[in-house]
């Protein structure tokens, strides 16, 4: 049976945090012994059994850390990689965000454009109808000219004669209300013919009508 002055010499040389492959193959010794238990050496010696507990535990670090580490060393190699991937990541994001920005204010100034180029057309159309409704006016006045043009001359025929036909007017509603039309026209003809004679402008042939207003 192993003794406990050999147990402690070889198991007091090692700290825990320095579990190697050393360390366990040396505790191999006393823990490939079916004695070699808490349980077990707890009959014998509780410090015995103590470091029987502790032995054992190493062990099973040891064993724990040979699958850990390998996991924990690729962990940190995908943590590397991924803290570089996520750096390009960031910047690219930065150079994404400058020209999302930059597309954005080129939406912007589209839309724009396409409103001003809305409105243009707008005014274009409201720009052509109104021309062709200027063009329908022009042309009817235009039609209107000749009927203005004979109403002009007439008109200054008409205010020329103007002195005469207002006084035979006035003659003829003043002295011959109460006689027949034909006695009237007589009357009216020689009218005509004394204010010829005294060059007094008239029509030449009084209507009464004519002079005063419509024939209505």
């Amino acid at each position: 049976m192993l003794g406990q002055s050999d147990f402690l010499d070889r198991v007091l040389n090692y700290k825990s945090e320095e579990l190697t492959e050393k360390l366990v193959n040396a505790l191999l010794v006393f823990l490939d012994m079916p004695c070699f238990n808490k349980e077990y050496m707890m009959k014998i010696n509780p410090t015995a059994a103590n470091f029987a507990a502790w032995a054992i535990a190493m062990k099973n670090l040891y064993q724990v850390n040979l699958i850990v580490k390998p996991k924990q060393a690729q962990l940190a190699e995908a943590m590397a990689k991924y803290n570089e991937v996520n750096g390009v990541l960031k910047i690219k994001q930065a150079e994404l965000k400058i020209i999302m920005d930059k597309v954005n204010g080129l939406r912007r100034e589209l839309k724009s454009c396409m409103d001003d180029k809305a409105q243009l057309e707008a005014d274009v159309a409201d720009c052509e109808a109104k021309l062709i409704r200027a063009k329908k006016l022009i042309t009817g006045l235009g039609g209107q000219k000749t009927l203005w043009q004979d109403m002009s001359e007439k008109l200054a025929i008409t205010y020329v004669n103007l002195t005469g036909d207002v006084l035979i007017s006035s003659g003829m509603i003043a002295y011959l209300g109460a006689f027949n039309s034909v006695f009237r026209d007589e009357l009216a003809a020689q009218w005509v013919k004394a204010c010829e004679e005294k060059k007094i402008p008239n029509s030449g042939q009084f209507s009464l009508s004519n002079v005063l207003g419509d024939p209505v």
